[in-house]
């Protein structure tokens, strides 16, 4: 980095350079247990790729540090060589780097099984010594204790043979506790016989009052099941009660619908009547009525076709006959009936049908 005066004029340079020569003269030589320690400096290139400066690069010339991990060390890879180590953050100035210590994968392993067979080896040691104390103290103290107790089991009153105090103690304590134990049992013997006899006379009396309680309980499922079916037979009355009155509601509130549109029928005839008088000459229409009677049997069935709605095609069709004829029989129609045009005849149809109605 250059350093520049007031004027901009270069004065010096700051800084330093960490080569790989220097690095190796100014670190000394690391050993573990006769194994040789490789220390490096390494900057990142990649996703776990790592160069840089290392105590003894015979492993490492121009070769890509790739790392890996197992959980519990950091794994490096170089070539065909396998390392076995740690690494830490290292901050110069305003670069970051990381500082490793390998150990060289063989020699790892190696030393991982001295030290697993030393593990056994003193494994093992403990082992032995914990079975010849267990022989010793069983011979010395539990071997005795046992023969004493199968004794106490098969003859109670015999004295202990083992010469322990507290195992004397034990067996005193328990001949007289065996006596007082003894004398409970008679006790409890004797107030055992007297529950008995109690006991008898209160089961005698408890399976009276169960055969009472059976028949109480009989005779209440019985009533309720009576209950229960005259329950049944009022909801089943009540239900058709209930329904009967619905199906009345019902009726009585069709019949008033009906008699409503019937209402609102009849006066809307009225009115398409009156409307239809007004628009009509009533001489004429009384006229149209009183000549009904002159048609003569053909004119008439044709007169009635038309009041059953028939078209002309549909006339000529069902009676048989040509248009000029048609036309023949509608014009004596028309004059007997003082009418002028078809319109006017189905007009005074229409008025006689609703008169009729």
């Amino acid at each position: 980095m250059p350093i520049n005066s007031n004027n901009g004029r270069i004065i010096g340079i700051c800084g330093f350079e960490i080569s790989s020569v220097y690095f190796q003269q100014r670190t000394k030589q690391a050993n573990y247990k006769g194994y040789p320690l490789i220390t490096a400096i390494l900057d990142k290139k990649a996703d776990n790729e790592y160069q840089g400066q290392l105590s003894n690069p015979a492993s490492f010339v121009n070769v890509t540090i790739k790392t890996s991990s197992d959980g519990e060390h950091e794994l490096f890879t170089a070539g065909q060589e396998r390392f076995i180590g740690f690494t830490a953050p290292l901050t110069v100035g305003a670069s970051e780097h990381r500082v490793a210590v390998m150990l060289p994968a063989d020699s790892y392993y190696h030393l991982q099984g001295q030290a697993k067979i030393r593990l056994l080896i003193m494994l093992g040691i403990i082992l032995l010594l914990s079975l010849l104390s267990a022989g010793y103290f069983s011979k010395r103290y539990v071997d005795p204790l046992v023969a004493d107790l199968q004794q106490l089991q098969q003859n109670p009153d015999a004295p202990p043979q083992a010469n322990v105090l507290e195992l004397n103690q034990f067996f005193e304590f328990l001949q007289s506790h065996s006596e007082q134990q003894a004398e409970k049992l008679r006790q409890l013997q004797s107030e055992n016989n007297q529950v008995q006899k109690q006991y008898g006379l209160a089961a005698m009396r408890l399976q009276e009052a169960q055969e009472k309680q059976k028949q109480t309980a009989n005779q209440y499922i019985q009533l309720e099941e009576q209950l229960a079916a005259l329950q049944n037979e009022i909801q089943q009355v009540r239900l058709q009660m209930e329904q009967t009155q619905q199906e009345k509601l019902q009726a009585q509130q069709e019949r008033e619908q009906a008699q409503q549109q019937f209402n609102f029928a009849q006066a809307a005839l009225e009115k398409a009547i009156e409307k239809k008088l007004e628009s009509v000459d009533p001489d004429s229409y009384q006229m149209f009525v009183d000549n009904l009677a002159t048609l003569t049997p053909k004119e008439e069935g044709i007169f009635n076709l038309y009041v059953q709605g028939c078209s002309t095609k549909a006339i000529i069709s069902q009676l048989g006959i040509t248009e000029n004829t048609l036309k023949y029989h509608n014009k004596n129609i028309y004059s007997k009936l003082g009418v002028k045009t078809r319109k006017e005849l189905l007009q005074y149809i229409e008025l006689m049908r609703n008169a009729e109605h």
